[in-house]
């Protein structure tokens, strides 16, 4: 079985370019779901136990509302959503639901490419799983240059048999 996993379509990341990003895949995901595809959302949550705040002293954002606030005309619902409070999305559950699923490829999408999307494409990468990354379907909230940085890293990491064509996604979205 595949998945999509969507890293992080709040309003606290938003700005026009991955405003385009997250509408981009909220289409797909609208227009192109397939039986044989499982979705699964993560959601930042700054909490207590956040590394951000031990370890950055970063406690002025992602707490709460409205940065941790879904996009506005993104609906998530009927979508396995968890929240993390790091730049790994890995949690048990969702390791959990990859094995009682058979999980065996991935689409990660969202933001930040320079951060959270390479970690988990390394991550699940690591747990024999194949990742595939869109470079369209992707962001970060530095622009280019973190977009740039975060492709050419996961380009040495996963090789070119992990990038997949805007244009190709429809079709890996419907085959088996």
């Amino acid at each position: 079985m595949k998945g999509i996993i969507v890293i992080d379509p709040q309003k606290g990341f938003e700005n026009p370019d991955t405003l385009k990003t997250f509408y981009r895949i909220f289409d797909i995901l609208r227009n192109g779901y397939s039986k044989y595809l499982k979705v699964y959302i993560f959601l930042f949550l700054n909490d207590e136990k956040s590394p951000f705040r031990r370890n950055m002293e970063w406690w002025n954002a992602f707490h709460g509302s409205p940065d941790t606030d879904v996009i506005q005309n993104i609906d998530i619902n009927g979508y396995k959503t968890y929240y993390h409070n790091r730049y790994s999305i890995i949690n048990d559950d969702f390791l959990n639901e990859i094995e009682k699923y058979n999980i065996n490829e991935f689409l990660i999408t969202g933001v930040e490419t320079d951060a959270s999307v390479l970690l988990a494409a390394m991550e699940l990468f690591d747990l024999g799983i194949h990742v595939l990354i869109c470079p369209d379907l992707v962001y970060s909230i530095y622009g280019d240059k973190g977009q740039d940085a975060g492709l050419f890293i996961i380009r040495k990491v996963l090789g070119d048999s992990g990038f997949i064509g805007y244009g190709d996604v429809f079709k890996w979205l419907y085959e088996k």
